[in-house]
């Protein structure tokens, strides 16, 4: 797999990331990469997501890793591969201000939150 992600390109610290997410989709399903089922990869998303509360950005680099191992060096055609995606979450950092306009019968309402 390491050649894999060589060959296209992607950082040292990626590839790393990538190999990390397979092993560990490896250890909980507790089996070989090419005994993997989609249901093993369904199962490990939604136990990392809703049981070790796992956050999105590292619910993406996991998918990503695992994805990328599933199209390129052991290809499967899976609808789960296309289905699953980790949202972005939409935060505002910490210490900002929010401006709202808000519309009124007789004009715009300003609001200034935080």
């Amino acid at each position: 797999m390491r050649e894999s992600l060589q060959l296209n390109g992607l950082s040292p610290k990626t590839q790393d990331a990538y190999l990390r997410a397979v092993r560990l989709l490896c250890d909980f399903a507790g089996c070989a990469p090419d005994q993997i089922t989609e249901d093993h990869l369904r199962r490990y998303f939604l136990h990392r997501r809703n049981v070790s509360r796992w956050s999105p950005s590292t619910l993406r680099i996991r998918f990503y890793g695992v994805r990328f191992f599933f199209e390129h060096v052991l290809p499967r055609d899976w609808t789960s591969l296309s289905l699953l995606d980790a949202c972005r979450e939409q935060r505002l950092p910490a210490g900002s201000v929010c401006f709202f306009w808000l519309a009124q019968p007789f004009g715009f309402l300003y609001l200034q939150i935080g």
